[in-house]
């Protein structure tokens, strides 16, 4: 009996991991979402989803800003946009753009960057293409 101890173990031990795997909460996954200015002067933006608000940001053309979290299938967060005249609110995370975005064994990366003909999301920093004009 003693022998089979570690086989039951070792059973155990990867039904729950597989259990886990398959929730919809991505326990081990993390996002990161960068947003890159490539517009004239000084953009300012808010990025919030219904659990984290992360305040008013600036960036000026060439930086870039970096939030992470940890999504779940339902997972969104939506940016406002602004700067000279213009304005523009949308999802920059949600899960049918995941993949689009660069992804690793437990990470994904979404990189965005604001131009003044629109925003444009690709899988790393030099290869996008327009999502919203």
């Amino acid at each position: 009996m003693a022998r089979f101890l570690p086989f039951v173990i070792l059973i155990f031990h990867l039904l729950f991991m597989q259990t886990l795997c398959q929730q919809d909460e991505k326990i081990f996954f993390k996002t990161t979402v960068h947003i890159k200015s490539a517009v004239e002067g000084q953009l300012q933006f808010r990025c919030q989803s219904g659990d984290n608000d992360l305040g008013n940001q600036a960036l000026s053309t060439g930086q870039y800003y970096d939030f992470h979290f940890n999504p779940s299938g339902s997972t969104l967060f939506f940016c406002h946009f602004y700067w000279n005249s213009k304005d523009r609110s949308f999802a920059v995370y949600k899960q049918s753009l995941a993949g689009t975005c660069e992804h690793g064994l437990v990470h994904y990366d979404c990189f965005w960057k604001v131009t003044p003909t629109g925003f444009y999301l690709g899988n790393d920093d030099k290869h996008y293409r327009l999502i919203n004009s």
